[in-house]
């Protein structure tokens, strides 16, 4: 692992992505846990397991959609390790994120099997970028925003 990271920040990440295309970073955001899989088998995706958000998700009273901040995907090179979301009590965790800014280009979505049993990708493909993450460290928790 190298010894030094360019503090880059969520929002840099999502508007200037092949500025930082296969460089070692370290990003801060809230962990807001691990994407949905659909129903359909096999799926195709790319190599994420959870998502790190720039701020909370902010709910508005009376039914209004609510303010969803910048997010980037991250994927766990770290053991397998699937980190909780949620801490006690009702906190979301902030996290610090050590790893390679890199690129997805392929398949998403549902596939099919052929008569022998092997998946089919879809042919739809796409591009992605995402956290190749090899360390991690939680920062603190802060209280969920109730409506």
């Amino acid at each position: 692992m190298p010894s030094d990271a360019s503090l880059v920040s969520i929002e840099d990440l999502v508007t200037q992505p092949q500025k930082y295309a296969d460089q070692f970073i370290e990003v801060h955001g809230f962990n807001v846990g691990t994407l949905e899989m659909p129903a359909c088998s096999p799926y195709f995706r790319e190599p994420i397991d959870w998502i790190l958000m720039a701020g909370p998700y902010i709910e508005y009273p009376g039914g209004e959609a609510g303010y969803e901040p910048p997010r980037i995907e991250i994927k766990n090179s770290f053991n397998g390790l699937v980190l909780d979301p949620m801490g006690q009590y009702g906190s979301i965790k902030q996290a610090a994120v050590w790893g390679w800014w890199r690129l997805y280009d392929g398949p998403i979505g549902c596939g099919e099997f052929d008569s022998r049993g092997t998946p089919i990708p879809p042919t739809q493909t796409t591009q992605s970028w995402y956290v190749d993450a090899v360390k991690f460290q939680w920062l603190e928790s802060i209280a969920v925003p109730t409506p």
